[in-house]
């Protein structure tokens, strides 16, 4: 679903609305990979049961860069809208790009 590599709020809105109302596209997870509250980088999984939850967290606790209000620190590099296929695909390749 990525249309390019920018990594927005407006982006990640954008491409879970689409996730959602669009019945042909097989999204299953969001995953990203965030970094600053670790001393490692994290990655995260949700489901799409929880796309909605998650959207309304973003929009009140990132800005528009992805960066946490509260510890500016911490912020999404990197998410992929993904299916159950390339989930193990995209774990390992986000692994070795970072």
């Amino acid at each position: 679903m990525t249309k390019n590599n920018e990594v927005t709020l407006t982006r990640l809105e954008e491409e879970i609305t689409q996730a959602l109302n669009d019945e042909n596209l097989e999204v299953d997870f969001l995953v990203m990979w965030v970094k600053g509250a670790t001393p490692k980088p994290e990655i995260i999984i949700n489901t799409r049961d929880n796309f909605e939850n998650k959207l309304a967290y973003f929009k009140n606790a990132y800005t528009e860069d992805l960066k946490l209000k509260a510890k500016p620190d911490i912020h999404i590099e990197w998410f992929e809208l993904m299916n159950r296929h390339t989930l193990s695909w995209g774990i390992s390749t986000v692994g070795r790009n970072f």
